[in-house]
């Protein structure tokens, strides 16, 4: 998915702190996982406070599912041969820059999984929020979405 079209698929495109998981809902295929965010800084949308961000994978029974990407699939069995790669959970402290949609009767913001959706920026859990923010302004992918957001809204 390129630049231009997942900023303009996404509600919002921010960069945000993990503070700590907050919930799970188990599935048939693949869970989901909800973490509760400090919002640092918005590219789209106008976010504030701590929001809810819901992530396809989880733990069930025991087991960790996650997100494949670029999966080879064998016909017969459906399941993932090698090369596949994973998107890994949220990891509480660490800052990242998200892109999601906003699932209004859950009030919570849908992870666009897409190993394009969301980077992350930091794991030093110690910065506090204007050396986070600053760091996001440095970031090339942050600004290259912040670039196509202006440019799309100009």
């Amino acid at each position: 998915m390129r630049n231009k079209t997942l900023v303009d698929f996404a509600d919002n495109v921010f960069v945000g702190k993990v503070i700590e998981k907050v919930g799970q809902e188990p599935d048939k295929n693949t869970p989901s996982t909800q973490f509760a965010v400090k919002v640092i800084s918005n590219i789209k949308g106008d976010l504030a406070g701590e929001v809810v961000v819901d992530q396809l994978g989880g733990y069930q029974n025991g087991v960790i599912s996650l997100v494949h990407h670029d999966a080879n699939l064998d016909p017969h069995t459906g399941e993932i041969l090698a090369k596949a790669s994973s998107l890994a959970l949220l990891i509480p402290q660490n800052t990242y820059l998200f892109t999601s949609r906003f699932d209004e009767a859950k009030n919570q913001h849908l992870l666009i999984s897409h190993e394009n959706g969301f980077k992350l920026l930091s794991s030093d859990a110690n910065l506090d929020e204007n050396t986070l923010k600053e760091l996001a302004e440095n970031d090339e992918k942050v600004q290259a979405f912040r670039g196509v957001y202006e440019v799309m809204h100009w």
